[in-house]
């Protein structure tokens, strides 16, 4: 996309997470807190790259972590 200022990246990516309905993440969030939601977490495994990621759907995501739809 060619977009180099930081400034408009944190925009861009702040209007992605709002369009799909997601928390920001902390990044010094407590491991006493609830799991992150279940499509934030299906998003995080797919910037992967590789023959797994590219295959992984949101439901086997769902099936292989025990979360349901209704969690998200």
């Amino acid at each position: 996309m060619g977009i180099t200022n930081f400034e408009h990246i944190k925009k861009i990516t702040n209007g992605v997470r709002n369009l799909l309905r997601i928390k920001k993440s902390e990044f010094c969030r407590s491991i006493a807190l609830p799991p992150r939601e279940p499509l934030a977490l299906f998003l995080e495994q797919k910037r992967l790259i590789g023959k797994n990621s590219d295959s992984l759907t949101y439901d086997d995501f769902l099936r292989r972590h025990e979360l349901s739809h209704e969690e998200s």
